[in-house]
């Protein structure tokens, strides 16, 4: 289940021994989904690219994987009626704050949330676009893939698209199964209305087994010092746009676009640029 802990790999197993059991918790479990809540309001990278293909959608989008609201707010600016399903409740609970607030009120009647497994997806309607980022998409092995994939085609109207956001960078590595277990290590601070929070982020991949685990050790900063520290853990199957687009149009969603995205500065100090892809499926 995507909300459960992953058992941390790498340096991140050592950090969690020396956080001890309390303090490593799930990617997608309530610590973790209040800090997404902050980062998705500073990562726009994608999303003025995914709201021009949204004009043609002249019905409810639906949105798989929307987390905290990322991209659903930005929808809803743009008149949009959403239909947004994850499976986590916490990050659920964020996305619902979100929309009490001030400047969001009144989406309150534009906004449906729904929470279930978009690879069990069955909502009983068709949509002419659906979206989803790669990263929630990952959260499934190949033979869920296949379901969602499939759940994906019986959801959209004819002529419908589906529009999948991946960074190929991240998939890069899996390409290829001899590809050495490797690991990655980033550390950048992420501005919040409390006080600021430095982030490590362990990045282990396993190619040979398709895996790839991520930790996020969490810091929070306050008068200088280290008030407190937690780990959140999670696992994914990352798989290429080729690997993808060839998964889709065995579901009968041939890939009809792909559309590249410069990488571009997220408004995170130190956090590094990713070029982005959307792979656009139509029935």
């Amino acid at each position: 289940m995507r909300t459960e802990r992953a058992a941390p790999r790498g340096t991140a197993a050592a950090v969690a021994g020396l956080i001890g059991p309390s303090g490593v918790s799930g990617i997608y479990g309530p610590g973790a989904a209040a800090l997404n809540g902050v980062r998705e309001r500073h990562d726009q990278v994608g999303v003025p690219e995914l709201l021009r293909l949204a004009e043609r959608a002249t019905g409810p989008i639906l949105e798989l994987g929307c987390g905290t609201g990322r991209l659903t707010f930005p929808l809803l600016q743009q008149g949009h009626h959403v239909v947004a399903l994850d499976l986590s409740p916490d990050m659920l609970d964020v996305l619902r704050h979100r929309l009490a607030e001030p400047a969001n009120q009144g989406y309150a009647d534009w906004l449906e949330i729904v929470q279930a497994d978009m690879a069990d997806l069955d909502l009983g309607r068709r949509f002419d676009l659906i979206v989803a980022p790669a990263c929630a998409v990952w959260e499934n092995d190949a033979g869920q893939r296949a379901r969602l994939f499939t759940a994906v085609r019986h959801h959209l109207t004819d002529g419908g698209h589906f529009v999948l956001q991946i960074a190929p960078a991240l998939a890069a590595p899996f390409t290829d199964r001899n590809h050495s277990v490797f690991e990655n290590v980033e550390v950048f601070v992420m501005p919040d209305a409390q006080s600021p929070v430095l982030l490590t982020l362990f990045d282990h991949g396993d190619p040979g087994a398709g895996v790839r685990t991520t930790a996020v050790l969490s810091q929070r900063i306050r008068e200088g010092a280290v008030a407190d520290s937690r780990l959140y853990t999670g696992t994914v199957h990352p798989v290429d746009a080729e690997v993808l687009s060839a998964e889709l149009a065995g579901a009968g969603l041939p890939t009809v676009h792909r559309h590249e995205i410069a990488a571009a500065p997220v408004d995170i100090p130190s956090r590094k640029p990713t070029a982005q892809l959307l792979l656009d499926a139509t029935t």
